[in-house]
């Protein structure tokens, strides 16, 4: 197509791949030539490829770690399919904490609005069977799930504390105060033409930087200054 062909004829300064490009790009020529440097955001590790990616267990260390200073010990998640659930579970059981499996929810991030009747589903439950903590892990969810605690009724900050997923620097609405943690697309960005400008990565695999999940108060307005 056109991006290989200008690839082939060095009309690009540097690529960065947002989606998994496929094998026959990746472990092709192009790339393993090192003619025009790429970068991937993503969990990858391959030579000739530079790559960022968030650091998820990060996040969900900080996010419940944050609860449990806010006096929360009962930790429920709303998550999406393939982020690390197991993480979760070993940092609830490290910390002493109480979770219960059907307080584990995992949902498409397109399904946003079946998150407003789960949720309303889960916070129905006698209060003895309610979590005092939710986690919601991706932004598309956050507002209908916190659409669905209105539904329920649950006094929030009260009775309930909402860490939510956010991709800065633009917040998802939500229906509830939330405890925002998430990452910033410009540190992102800046991450990744700091790497194009450094040349084409080397034929040894490095491990992707991380990019570290931040509260909305502990940001700055230099991206360059972020954690």
């Amino acid at each position: 197509g056109r991006l290989l062909a200008d690839l082939r004829a060095r009309r690009l300064a540097g690529v960065i791949w947002t989606t998994f490009p496929g094998e026959a790009i990746v472990e092709g020529p192009l790339v393993r030539s090192g003619l025009v440097p790429s970068v991937a955001i993503m969990e990858i590790t391959r030579p000739h490829l530079h790559s960022v990616a968030i650091d998820s267990h990060a996040f969900m260390e900080r996010a419940i770690d944050h609860l449990v200073a806010q006096g929360r010990r009962r930790i429920a998640l709303l998550s999406v399919p393939g982020h690390s659930n197991d993480h979760f579970r070993e940092c609830i059981h490290a910390r002493g904490l109480e979770s219960r499996p059907y307080w584990l929810q995992v949902l498409p991030p397109q399904w946003g609005a079946s998150a407003r009747n789960l949720v309303h589903l889960l916070f129905s439950l006698d209060p003895g069977q309610r979590p005092d903590a939710l986690i919601i892990a991706d932004d598309n969810l956050v507002e209908e799930a916190t659409a669905g605690l209105i539904a329920a009724g649950v006094a929030v900050p009260r009775d309930l504390t909402v860490v939510a997923h956010c991709n800065y620097p633009w917040p998802t609405p939500s229906a509830v105060p939330t405890h925002l943690l998430g990452y910033d697309a410009r540190v992102m960005l800046e991450r990744c033409l700091e790497l194009l400008a450094s040349g084409p990565a080397g034929a040894t695999p490095r491990p992707p930087i991380p990019i570290a999940p931040v509260f909305d108060h502990e940001r700055t307005s230099d991206p360059q200054r972020q954690p």
